[in-house]
C-alpha cells in the first residue's frame, strides 16, 4: 500500500489528482474495476465527511488498461483539520486498498 498525503484549502476547489496503480512492477489493469474513496475526520473510524466512487461520481478511470484513475476536482466544504482517507479497488469481488493517507483541510482567510 502506498501513502499519499493531500493538502487543500477549505472553501477552495481541490484540483484533483491522477494515480497510476502498480503491483510488483507492472501496472494494474483496472478494466471493470469499482474504485471507492472515503475521507473521515480525525481518525480512520471518524465521521465520514466525503465519499467518492467511480460508480456514483468523484472518481474517473482515465486509462483502465494503463492502471490510471483520477480523483476529480471538488470543493473542500468540510472544516479545517486533519482527515484520513483510503482508496479501495474492487475487481471482480477482490477488494484491495492500494492508497491511503492524510487529507489536510487548511483554514482559509477569505470566506
Amino acid at each position: 500500500m502506498d501513502t499519499y498525503d493531500i493538502d487543500a484549502i477549505r472553501g477552495d476547489t481541490f484540483p484533483g489528482v491522477q494515480f497510476t496503480v502498480y503491483v510488483n512492477g507492472p501496472v494494474k489493469n483496472l478494466t471493470g474495476a469499482i474504485i471507492r474513496m472515503e475521507i473521515r475526520k480525525a481518525s480512520k473510524q471518524g465521521a465520514l465527511v466525503k465519499s467518492l466512487s467511480s460508480v456514483s461520481g468523484g472518481i474517473t478511470i482515465t486509462n483502465a488498461v494503463g492502471g490510471q484513475f483520477q480523483i476529480d476536482p471538488f470543493k473542500v466544504e468540510f472544516d479545517a483539520g486533519k482527515y484520513f482517507y483510503d482508496i479501495e479497488i474492487d475487481i471482480s469481488g477482490t477488494i484491495t486498498t492500494y492508497i491511503e493517507g492524510i487529507f489536510t483541510s487548511i483554514q482559509d482567510v477569505t470566506v
